[in-house]
């Protein structure tokens, strides 16, 4: 009888020991299947990461650009307003110059009108002799 209890012990403890084996084989089924699941997702985050960095990286990059065009505009605009200010003082410069040379002028024939109006021809003659005759002198 003690044999035969010693049997069935020995029965019952395989038979536990058998369902524990099944246990732990299940548990880790469903630990690797937890560990599958973990590494898809951090694979689908670093993915995900990634693309975000690289859209991030052409936002800014796009970003710079459209800022280097606004400060290529605005200095191509500088540079075109220092032309016209410049141009303009050429052109103000030429158009002083001008109307001082014809007021100098306008003074000179002025001058001159009121010299020889009261002039009698023969004085003029006299005068143009002389004045001709001193600039033939001097060359």
């Amino acid at each position: 009888m003690y044999r035969h209890e010693a049997e069935r012990l020995e029965q019952e403890a395989k038979g536990r020991l058998e369902r524990q084996k099944i246990t732990d084989e299940a548990e880790a089924e469903r630990s690797r299947k937890e560990l599958l699941e973990l590494q898809a997702n951090s694979a689908a985050v670093e993915s995900t990461g990634q693309a975000k960095a690289e859209a991030q990286s052409r936002a800014e990059a796009a970003k710079i650009e459209g800022e280097a065009a606004v400060d290529q505009a605005k200095l191509k605009a500088e540079a075109m307003k220092i032309e016209a200010v410049s141009s303009c003082s050429r052109d103000l410069c030429v158009t002083v110059v001008v109307l001082v040379s014809h007021s100098r002028l306008m003074f000179l024939n002025r001058s001159l009108n009121k010299k020889f109006i009261g002039m009698t021809p023969s004085a003029f003659k006299n005068l143009l002799k002389t004045h001709l005759f001193s600039l033939s002198y001097n060359m």
